[in-house]
């Protein structure tokens, strides 16, 4: 059995016999025996001596059968007390190689590290989860200085998982200030996933033109899906109902050739909730946006799992506007429930605006603005300050609503909140 040692040494042991590979060698070994895949090699020295009874060819390819430190380590990605136990430098006083093999060195040493900062940053979830603030802010403190440390393109890099790490906290502000200042450290494909979590960013700040300007150029591959729901859910929010409709068809299309069941449910969603959106405006049966949420929650069955909670607030909505009142607070009620047991401020907010819409109760108008105003999603706080100003006849919130309004760049919505203020400066001065 060939045993590889990686990780703050250098060392191939052939059973219980340590094995001294030739200097010409050693490069591609270590290559060979940091990969649990085939490897693509140039220039294969043509004589492998002891090592080339563990040496096979793949389609073309190369792999080494091998037991690695390396390939233990990433199995244990996870586990923080493991890596913690395995955590050394990577291939230490390593001859320099070509430049090939050097450019691939300094992009191991950084993947392997970047393993164990991420695992940091997986534990500050649960250390703040179960109160131990200071200590999750120690862990995310740390790998801000190590980001200090690196080369532009890797601390790039590390930005996108300080960003995606604070995305999940729900600091909105702080992923999308971090995502920005990732942006230009990075690499053309780098950059597209960077500008995607931008977007959805942007989108919760109420930045919407700036959403759709980060997504300008869509990347390739299964990101393009999401940079297309994306962009849909910030024309939806723009109230550009056609457009975002295409989007979302598109980001379904994505959806389907990358068979990213999320992805189409999701998509879905935003058809859904843009065709509710033009026929509530112009007064006609939700009927396409019925049909849409429906297919939706299709997904999720043949996908074995449950619908998102938003998926359900909208189709209540739809109900009720088709005139299934009972049936639509049924279901506005499970969405609610369902949306506040998975913590999704969205779709608790959309939720709670179902059930304004269904029974005109101000209490849930009041509640639905209570939670957009404690998460960051600018768009919802704007719909549901103008429902609460109107219920309340409220002028201060009318003209908070103005304001958001012409932030956000919704014509509509900025001419309903100075009709409303026009309308209670009258009944002030009468």
């Amino acid at each position: 059995m060939l045993s590889v040692s990686l990780l703050g040494k250098i060392e191939f042991r052939i059973d219980d016999r340590v094995v001294e590979p030739a200097l010409d060698l050693l490069p591609v070994l270590v290559r060979l025996a940091a990969s649990d895949k085939p490897i693509q090699l140039e220039n294969l020295p043509s004589e492998f001596s002891e090592f080339a009874p563990y040496l096979e060819q793949v389609a073309g390819k190369w792999r080494l059968e091998c037991a690695s430190d390396v390939l233990a380590y990433r199995a244990n990605s996870d586990n923080l007390k493991a890596l913690h136990q395995l955590k050394a430098d990577f291939a230490p006083n390593l001859p320099k190689g070509n430049p090939d093999f050097e450019t691939w060195l300094e992009a191991e040493r950084f993947d392997l590290r970047r393993i164990f900062l991420r695992a940091l940053l997986e534990n500050a979830v649960l250390l703040e989860e179960s109160g131990k603030t200071e200590e999750a802010q120690k862990n995310v403190l740390f790998v801000e200085n190590e980001q200090q440390k690196l080369e532009p393109r890797f601390a790039g890099l590390l930005g996108l998982e300080l960003g995606q790490f604070r995305w999940r906290r729900k600091r909105i502000v702080e992923a999308a200030q971090t995502f920005e200042a990732a942006l230009p450290l990075l690499e053309p494909e780098a950059q597209h996933e960077a500008s995607v979590n931008y977007a959805a960013a942007l989108v919760r700040l109420g930045r919407l033109q700036d959403s759709l300007n980060a997504l300008e150029t869509l990347p390739s591959g299964m990101s393009e899906g999401w940079a297309l729901l994306h962009r849909a859910n910030a024309l939806c929010y723009l109230e550009r109902f056609t457009e975002a409709i295409q989007a979302a068809e598109q980001a379904f299309v994505s959806a389907r050739e990358h068979e990213d069941g999320f992805l189409a449910m999701s998509a879905k969603t935003i058809i859904g909730e843009a065709l509710l959106q033009q026929a509530i405006l112009e007064n006609k049966e939700p009927k396409g946006a019925v049909i849409a949420l429906g297919q939706a929650i299709g997904i999720a069955e043949v996908l074995g799992e449950d619908a998102n909670a938003l998926t359900f607030a909208v189709l209540a909505h739809a109900h009720a506007i088709w005139g299934a009142k009972q049936k639509a607070l049924e279901m506005a009620e499970r969405a609610f429930k369902s949306a506040r047991s998975a913590k999704d401020s969205t779709a608790t907010i959309r939720a709670l605006m179902s059930l304004f819409a269904i029974t005109n109760i101000g209490s849930f108008a009041r509640n639905a603005l209570a939670e957009a105003r404690t998460v960051t999603h600018q768009p919802l706080l704007l719909r549901t300050l103008l429902l609460v100003a109107e219920k309340d006849q409220d002028a201060e919130l009318a003209q908070e609503a103005l304001e958001l309004a012409r932030s956000q760049q919704v014509p509509r919505l900025e001419q309903q909140a100075q009709h409303l203020l026009e309308v209670l400066k009258q009944k002030t001065s009468a």
